[in-house]
């Protein structure tokens, strides 16, 4: 009896499970790859602060996800035919893409998305507000006094269209009563998204 079991016993421990054998092969593997890492990293003087986030798959996943993102919008922004349809609001899926990166979990992402969709929506309705009150509050005859000058200067065989967007973004139609109304709801927009952060920092 004691014999067989003697016996028995190193063949016991000769002979490592399959599971064991894998798992041992697969903590090699890793030990390897963060050693190689590790020695890259020294070579070229990466902060060790930064050093564990080379050796974790779940960094480098999220990293993937997140230039997969980065260079869908930018795509998008750059090809000339989603260009023609979204026009200069193209560029707003590359600042989102910075802003709110898919580095968390599905969930919180879906949530975190809904409340800056709600952010968006407040503040483009607070914009087409100040729009509605800014052109109230414009003189029409000087408006109409602008307009005349300035296609009274265009160049009849140029584009009229790009020279009437020259003359807008060259200021030629700025009135100081429509500048004021917009100051004054940038001023109350602000202040009350500054006050409700002060005094609700979890919102």
């Amino acid at each position: 009896m004691s014999q067989s079991s003697a016996s028995s016993d190193p063949a016991q421990h000769n002979h490592k499970s399959p599971n064991n054998m894998t798992a041992a092969s697969t903590t090699d593997a890793d030990g390897e790859s963060s050693s190689r890492v590790d020695k890259l990293a020294r070579a070229l003087h990466v902060p060790e602060s930064f050093i564990p986030s080379l050796t974790d798959r779940r960094q480098w996943k999220n990293f993937i996800r997140c230039m997969l993102v980065t260079f869908g919008t930018m795509v998008v922004m750059l090809a000339q035919t989603s260009l023609n349809k979204i026009g200069q609001a193209a560029f707003f899926g590359a600042i989102m893409s910075q802003m709110l990166p898919p580095s968390m979990a599905l969930s919180i992402y879906i949530f975190a998305l809904l409340t800056l969709l709600i952010g968006l929506c407040f503040g483009w309705a607070w914009g087409v507000a100040a729009m509605a009150a800014a052109l109230r509050a414009r003189d029409q005859v000087l408006l109409q006094q602008e307009v005349s000058r300035e296609q009274s200067a265009y160049d009849t065989t140029a584009n009229i269209e790009a020279q009437y967007q020259a003359s807008i973004f060259r200021g030629a139609f700025l009135d100081p009563r429509a500048s004021v109304v917009y100051g004054v709801f940038l001023f109350v927009g602000t202040y009350f998204l500054g006050f409700l952060r002060a005094t609700k920092p979890r919102l």
